[in-house]
């Protein structure tokens, strides 16, 4: 069976949840999630600087970050995990917006996130996550906004009182005011 690429909007201007083209028989699948060809067709001009992955035990959160001037197209290649894109773009008709999907490596569904879209997760199960950026990595132009800022209010599927495995990076992260200088 042969399912061919879908894409749609994430609800966030510019982020896409796609589909890719899947090719399926007794042995399993071959999964194609990238073509520059097939991208341009669907209006997003994304060329890959290059790929990296995380790999997160259950309970971690990653996130929420971003890096200026870079696009990315995000999935989980195994396990499954709670994808939360947050709009940073303070000119953005979606600004201080977030959308969730779950992301499992069964799917094979990823995320575009356009630059200015920060990115993080929770790892429901082991899991791991594959970025690919449309420019190398900064660490100059690196940011992010905390997972709980109230601001923004994600709702994180956390059970009970759980708090999430974070990093140390990530729990001194401004929150969404502070980062776009009082502007809420």
């Amino acid at each position: 069976m042969i399912r061919p690429f879908s894409f749609a909007p994430a609800g966030l201007a510019g982020a896409y949840r796609i589909r890719p083209q899947r090719f399926s028989d007794g042995r399993g699948c071959l999964c194609k999630d990238y073509s520059r060809e097939i991208f341009r067709e669907a209006g997003i001009d994304f060329c890959p600087a290059e790929t990296f992955w995380t790999e997160s035990v259950r309970g971690v959160l990653r996130g929420l970050h971003f890096q200026r001037g870079q696009d990315k197209l995000v999935r989980c290649v195994s396990g499954r995990v709670y994808d939360v894109l947050a709009d940073l773009r303070p000119g953005s008709a979606t600004f201080g917006r977030w959308r969730a999907f779950e992301l499992s490596g069964g799917s094979g569904e990823c995320l575009y996130l356009p630059d200015g879209v920060a990115h993080g997760y929770l790892a429901l199960e082991r899991s791991v996550v594959a970025y690919s950026c449309g420019t190398g990595y900064d660490p100059a132009r690196e940011g992010g906004v905390r997972w709980d800022d109230p601001g923004l209010a994600v709702e994180w599927p956390l059970e009970g009182d759980a708090r999430p495995i974070l990093s140390e990076r990530d729990r001194a992260l401004p929150g969404l005011r502070e980062l776009c200088g009082g502007a809420p």
